[in-house]
This record gives structure tokens, sequence and C-alpha cells, in this order.
């Protein structure tokens, strides 16, 4: 009973750190677009 309860604790926690990657990874291909994007209203202006 105990060991089922740490592997569902753990399960949970991949889920969570997966939720954060994902968040990382979009944030981080919207950021750099949104650099590409400001650089380029830089040169304009």
């Amino acid at each position: 009973m105990i060991q089922d309860g740490k592997d569902s604790l753990i399960l949970e926690n991949v889920d969570e750190l997966n939720k954060e990657g994902d968040t990382i990874k979009r944030t981080n291909l919207f950021g750099d677009q949104g650099v590409l994007e400001t650089q380029k209203n830089e040169f304009h202006c």
C-alpha cells in the first residue's frame, strides 16, 4: 500500500514536470519569435 502511494506521487510529479516543460518550450518558441519581431520593429523605426 505504501509503495503504491509512492508510485502515485512519482507519476503526479512527472505529470507536473511535463506540463512545466511544455510551457517552457512554448514560451521559448514564442519568446524567440517575439525577439525577432521586436528586432524587425526596431529596424523599421
